[in-house]
């Protein structure tokens, strides 16, 4: 079981596996955090291309080269187990005093 994670035009975040969702992206960069306690950091860089970052989790990445073709605009991420539901949102709160 898995759902796979991927930017798509400049405003959208999509996945699809186990549950088929897309999400708004209205921040610099969103997180998406699952119930299998999964996360992943997606941002929409300078260059035109969607970034996913491993934050927590079984969550596998595959970077995009950012060759120009119209394939290679995102990292494409993929998240293994269970994944019961998912969340996502452009604010995250981090205790500052672990490191």
């Amino acid at each position: 079981m898995s759902i796979t994670i991927t930017g798509h035009s400049d405003d959208l975040i999509e996945i699809e596996g186990d549950i088929s969702e897309e999400f708004d992206a209205y921040g610099e960069e969103d997180y998406l955090v699952t119930s299998n306690i999964g996360a992943v950091r997606v941002e929409y860089d300078v260059d035109g291309i969607w970034r996913i970052q491993r934050l927590a989790g079984d969550v596998d990445v595959a970077q995009a080269t950012g060759d120009g073709s119209d394939e290679d605009y995102s990292d494409v991420g993929v998240m293994h187990g269970n994944v019961r539901w998912v969340a996502c949102g452009n604010k995250i709160y981090y205790n500052k005093g672990l490191k």
